[in-house]
């Protein structure tokens, strides 16, 4: 048997990973292993703004492959998956406001019942600003079909993975924590994830099913996600 290869999976936060980890079929891997690189945070609003996200997938990998002496050829693919947030809302339901506390975070908050979002003045032009730097990573990403001769595929949750897996858009950073914890303790079989995530699915084809959620209407703020083709595809 040869020496095992690797995908890396890059994700935004540790319930991410979770997720993944508890409905991953190993057994199904062919001799591949998942490894993690957890980021914490959005990497795709992240400085300098200038940089391509192309580039930014290739500082995390060649930081991985220097800090554990492996090698471009022992990865076979590169996953990443992220969240959409407010990015594609419309731009005029976007609303400044006073209303948050002084070490509230995040600055911007979901308002269903008014179809709108909510920023703190001081985060409203910055905010706005890399949302759209974001959507242009997106573009980008989406129409690569490699990255440092590693096949690469870019994998979303919208509004964000709580949201996706049946919790309200507008919860806490706390409960999402702890909805994650009990959706995990639920048990859920392998089949009934799968069937879920198909639910929340706008498309079986990858291209069309992220320009499904771009011009989906987001005032209801339904979720989606193409988790279910990232699961189906490379870890089941």
């Amino acid at each position: 048997m040869g020496q095992a290869k690797f995908i890396l999976v890059i994700v935004e936060g540790k319930t991410d990973a979770d997720i993944i980890n508890q409905y991953v079929n190993t057994s199904k891997l062919n001799n591949k292993r998942i490894k993690f690189k957890i980021v914490e945070g959005d990497i795709l609003t992240s400085k300098p703004y200038n940089k391509k996200g192309e580039n930014i997938i290739k500082t995390i990998l060649n930081n991985i492959l220097k800090k554990d002496y492996l090698e471009k050829s022992d990865f076979v693919q590169i996953i990443q998956l992220i969240d959409i947030d407010g990015i594609y809302f419309p731009k005029e339901r976007i609303k400044m406001t006073d209303s948050f506390e002084k070490n509230e975070f995040p600055k911007y908050r979901y308002d269903r019942y008014n179809k709108m979002i909510h920023m703190s003045s001081k985060t409203f032009n910055k905010t706005k600003k890399v949302w759209e730097l974001k959507k242009d990573r997106i573009n980008e990403l989406i129409n690569l079909k490699s990255i440092m001769n590693i096949e690469y595929h870019l994998y979303y949750n919208s509004f964000f993975l709580e949201h996706v897996l049946g919790g309200n858009v507008d919860i806490t950073d706390y409960e999402k924590s702890t909805f994650i914890d009990n959706f995990l303790n639920r048990d859920l079989t392998n089949e009934k994830f799968m069937t879920l995530l198909k639910e929340k699915l706008l498309s079986q084809d990858y291209k069309e099913s992220w320009n499904k959620m771009k011009n989906s209407d987001f005032l209801d703020f339904d979720s989606s996600s193409n988790m279910y083709l990232m699961f189906n595809q490379f870890l089941q």
